[in-house]
């Protein structure tokens, strides 16, 4: 049976489990027939996946965890899906890791009418960290791709869209999606008394995957660095899952400012389930997104907004951009320590630069039906009655 979509998901980790419940389960809604051909890994972590009305097929190894695939892998998991879950139109959730493989495809090998999300974007504007060299050889890929095999690029960060379509790319934007209901009130008392919050400290928290590309330790160096007088007054919050290569870096550097600082710091080292996002989100006076170097879009900078609650993130990339453009919070260049010491401090003592009736607006914008609708209006448009 041929299903109106094929959602293809090789990917685990990050945001990728939400992202694919909401994609399926607002096609089901829909009442589109869709197949779902994801990796072992992401159908492990998410096994409600299996009960949302698709029909499920594992595709790729199981094990790999986070890990890119070879471009060998890739064109493996793409014939699979072509061959075991027929539709009349494939989504491609990860089309960076698919960019090679596509560009230079097989008979058998590419789903029909294929569109991609494109987290990375080769323009100076999406990814100012990549070298001219890297944005050159990932353009000559993506106009191949817009030539043939690829219908239309999805993506993330509004100012890319031109750019891609000067490549030839059909392409279009979708919000990046996040819950934005806000928690109940009682929420933050309730996480300030679990995690152990002292009274009278401001609270900045940092939740995810704990890598260091998440800034963690360039947020210890500023603690460090921090006078006494915002120390006493401040307690970090550090929440998420951390990995076995990093995680007795993390330890120490966590360590060292609760013995060499006045800053109460605790650590919960564990997966989040989505669940307690909000609550989380609501009981802190300042989130943390000190990201070192990260290219795209980040659902913590929606959920921050959502809870009204001001950011503190690296100043370049995408989410730079969107922070300063609808009043979010400061930004600041996380590998300059006595900058992202003096933002903290300047945060603590109130001078945020949030705008919260610009917050609220921007969060609306990204609420995940808007997400869903605008994805479905694109690939499956109703007809008119």
């Amino acid at each position: 049976m041929r299903s109106d979509l094929l959602v293809l998901a090789p990917h685990w980790g990050g945001h990728f489990a939400e992202f694919t419940r909401w994609i399926v389960s607002a096609g089901v809604a829909r009442g589109h027939a869709l197949a779902l051909a994801a990796s072992p890994d992401l159908l492990a972590s998410a096994p409600d996946l299996w009960d949302l009305g698709a029909v499920v097929h594992p595709v790729g190894q199981a094990g790999r965890g986070g890990a890119k695939p070879t471009v060998r892998e890739t064109r493996e998991m793409l014939a699979s899906a072509a061959r075991l879950a027929p539709a009349t139109r494939t989504l491609h959730t990860y089309l960076d890791h698919a960019l090679v493989p596509l560009a230079l495809p097989s008979p058998g090998l590419v789903p029909p009418h294929l569109a991609g999300l494109l987290f990375r974007a080769p323009f100076r504007v999406a990814d100012p960290f990549a070298s001219l060299a890297r944005q050159t050889a990932r353009r000559v890929l993506l106009r191949r791709l817009a030539r043939g095999p690829v219908r239309t690029i999805l993506t993330l960060d509004q100012a890319v869209v031109a750019p891609l379509r000067r490549l030839g790319a059909r392409a279009d934007w979708l919000p990046d999606p996040a819950v934005v209901d806000a928690a109940p009130p009682s929420a933050r008392e309730a996480v300030r008394a679990e995690y152990g919050v002292e009274a009278g400290r401001t609270l900045a928290v940092l939740f995810g995957s704990l890598e260091e590309r998440k800034g963690v330790h360039a947020l210890a160096a500023a603690l460090l660095r921090l006078d006494a007088s915002a120390a006493q007054r401040l307690a970090v919050l550090i929440v998420g899952r951390s990995a076995d290569a990093t995680r007795p870096g993390l330890l120490a550097a966590i360590a060292r400012v609760d013995a060499e600082t006045k800053v109460q710091i605790v650590l919960r080292d564990g997966f989040i389930p989505d669940d307690d996002l909000s609550s989380l989100t609501a009981a802190a006076d300042i989130i943390l997104a000190p990201y070192v170097r990260h290219v795209g879009s980040s659902g913590v900078v929606v959920r921050a907004a959502a809870a009204g609650v001001p950011l503190l993130g690296q100043d370049g990339g995408q989410m730079g951009r969107e922070i300063r453009q609808h009043g979010l919070g400061r930004t600041v260049d996380p590998l300059d320590t006595p900058a992202l010491a003096r933002g903290l401090a300047e945060m603590i003592d109130g001078g945020t630069a949030f705008d919260a009736a610009r917050a609220r607006a921007y969060a609306e914008a990204h609420r995940v039906d808007r997400f869903t609708d605008k994805l479905y209006d694109i690939l499956l448009p109703r007809q008119a009655s």
